[in-house]
Order: C-alpha cells, then structure tokens, then sequence
C-alpha cells in the first residue's frame, strides 16, 4: 500500500506493508511499528499513532486522516511530527470548533422549536412579523 512520508517540509510516497486480510488494524499498526494511540479528532476524522520504540521502523508517527476514503502520513521523525501537527493543527482546530458550533446550534434549534412550535428558520407573525410578510408576498408573487 502507499503511504506519504513527510520530512523537513518535504513529501514522498512509498510502499508499505499491505493490510494483510487476515490480520485486524492493530496487527498491521505493529507489523509497521505503530502502537500508541494519539488523538482523535471531534470535527474532521484523523488518527494520530506514534511510534512503539525509540528508534521508529517506519516513522515517528501515523496520521490517518478522512472519513470514507483514509490517506495514510509518516512523520518520520520527532521533528517532523511535531511540523506536521502544526501544519495541519489550524485545520483540525477549525474542524472542532464547527463541530461544537453545530453541537451548540442544534441544542439552541431544539428549545426554540419546544419554546416556539416551529424551526427558527421559518418565522411566523409572533416571531418576526417583517419576515413574515415578506415570505406571505414572495409566496403570493410566484404564484401570480
């Protein structure tokens, strides 16, 4: 399989072991030399696995990055993972805040709809008698 490698600011793709199919994910972390498990991210999906010696077989650490299709990244080295994660860090930070914010924007949804009867999207005469009309005229102008 290939896999990015990344050292001192520079990409390369090479072959890596296969997944073999008869082996599960951690079987083939290690085969790679991969073991401790990093970080997750709550808003863009990735995984971050470092390495399980000092003197790394493959590379520092193991990004794995997406949600249906993965892209695999070495950092091969200390220094190359710690440039890694704070190339991508503005990405993953602005992932999990919109994560919060839809989390936040939902709750707030859900309580004007048991508060208001409707979808704050959709105002009514109470709500917002402006937009109301404006939507009463819209509607009576298409169909004129």
């Amino acid at each position: 399989m290939k896999v990015n490698f990344f050292h001192r600011g520079e990409w390369s793709c090479r072959e890596v072991a296969d997944w073999p199919s008869d082996n599960g994910f951690e079987d083939w972390l290690r085969l790679l030399g991969f073991e401790t498990y990093s970080y997750l991210s709550l808003g863009e999906e990735f995984e971050v696995y470092e390495a399980a010696d000092a003197e790394p077989k493959t590379g520092a650490a193991l990004f794995i990055v997406g949600g249906f299709t993965l892209h695999h990244f070495v950092a091969l080295d200390e220094v190359d993972y710690v440039d890694l994660r704070a190339r991508w860090a503005p990405a993953f930070t602005a992932s999990a805040i919109h994560s919060e914010l839809e989390d936040i924007n939902r709750a707030l949804s859900r309580i004007f709809r048991v508060w208001h009867g409707h979808d704050p999207e959709w105002p009514c005469m109470h709500c917002g008698t402006t937009e109301e009309k404006e939507r009463i005229e819209r509607r009576r102008l298409k169909k004129a």
